[in-house]
Formats: C-alpha cells, sequence, structure tokens
C-alpha cells in the first residue's frame, strides 16, 4: 500500500510539462471559441507563469509532485467556471435579474 502512494508521488513529480500541457491545450479546445479568449486563455497563462515560479523555487519530489496536482485541479476548475460562464451567457434570459447579478460575482 506505502508503494502505491510513492508511485503516485514519482509519477507526479515526473510528470512532463508537455504533458500536463497538452492536458490543458485539450481542455482550451473542449471550451466554446468566445469563452477561450476571454476566459481561460488569459487565466490559464496567468496559471503557467505562477507554475513556473514555484517549480523554480521548490525542488523536492513530494513538492514537484503536490505543484503539478494544483496545476492540475487548477486546470479543471477553470474549466468547469468556463463552462459555468458559458451556460450564463446562453440561458441568460431564464435567469431573474437578481439571481444573474449574485452568480455573476467573482
Amino acid at each position: 500500500m506505502l508503494s502505491a502512494g510513492r508511485n503516485a508521488v514519482r509519477f507526479l513529480a515526473s510528470s512532463d510539462h508537455n504533458k500536463i500541457e497538452r492536458g490543458a491545450r485539450l481542455a482550451a479546445f473542449l471550451v466554446p471559441k468566445s469563452i477561450r479568449k476571454r476566459c481561460f486563455e488569459p487565466t490559464l497563462e496567468e496559471l503557467r507563469e505562477d507554475r513556473i515560479a514555484y517549480y523554480r523555487r521548490y525542488r523536492s519530489q513530494g513538492a514537484r509532485a503536490f505543484l503539478n496536482t494544483c496545476f492540475i485541479l487548477k486546470i479543471i476548475l477553470l474549466y468547469l467556471d468556463c463552462l459555468r460562464v458559458w451556460f450564463l451567457d446562453r440561458l441568460v434570459w431564464l435567469i431573474p435579474p437578481t439571481i444573474r447579478a449574485i452568480w455573476r460575482q467573482p
């Protein structure tokens, strides 16, 4: 059981930067173009800058595994948030104005 945890840490720590970037590009492809340009790509660039800055600072295997895991989770959350924005843009006429104002707050 303990070796499985160690293997997971090794896998995440040694995750190739290109593999993670391919996953991010795939998530960007799945988002509608208007939302991708307005929301996804600018936020993804900020996440990449943060990841690079932290990746240089932390060099241990456990720290890099944690950073890669956090980056992947942030991409997933960003994707879900972009879907939320797309949903609101498409169905805005169904939602009452008061709820719409609350929902759009960051």
